[in-house]
């Protein structure tokens, strides 16, 4: 079983996903790839 110990940048991408789904969460389906896009910048 791999822990996180194992896996390159383990922090960066838990962090990653974690903002892209409160991104999308709040955002829900009604834009484009661009709109995602810059809040994630914003989020990040």
């Amino acid at each position: 079983m791999n822990t996180n110990k194992n896996i390159l940048f383990a922090d960066e991408r838990y962090q990653l996903i974690g903002a892209a789904f409160e991104v999308y969460n709040e955002l829900d389906s009604e834009f484009f790839e661009p709109v995602y896009r810059e809040a994630l910048k914003i989020r990040l």
